[in-house]
């Protein structure tokens, strides 16, 4: 079960929410030797939707493939992408990650602490 905090307004799921439940659903099976139901519980709506793994599990599993590719391809790159217009990161768990913010230095103090200089603020 994943907890997402607002349902979308015109299905009953997001496939990205979808998709991130199927990968640690995986990992659950492996782990447990089982075959687990998925679900996203909606706390604006109070109400569960079970994941239709069952029926498209193949669907699901070439979804999952084809984004660890272009993750892959991504890490290779050595770059970080830029946010899609319309994106919204603000519930998952690794946005920090994905879209790390970007620390303001200053090289002065980058060379006093090199030198066992404490910086001062």
């Amino acid at each position: 079960m994943e907890y997402k905090p607002k349902r979308p307004k015109s299905e009953d799921f997001h496939q990205s929410d979808a998709i991130q439940v199927f990968a640690q659903k995986l990992c659950a099976d492996h782990v447990w030797n089982c075959d687990s139901e998925a679900y996203i519980y909606y706390d604006d709506v109070r109400r569960r939707v079970k994941l239709p793994f069952d029926n498209e599990r193949e669907k699901y599993d070439q979804m999952l493939k084809g984004y660890l590719k272009s993750m892959r391809e991504l890490l290779d790159s050595g770059e970080i992408p830029k946010r899609e217009k319309g994106q919204k990161c603000s519930g998952c768990s690794l946005s920090d990650i994905c879209f790390p913010k970007v620390r303001s230095y200053s090289v002065k103090s980058i060379i006093e602490s090199m030198n066992g200089v404490m910086p001062q603020n």
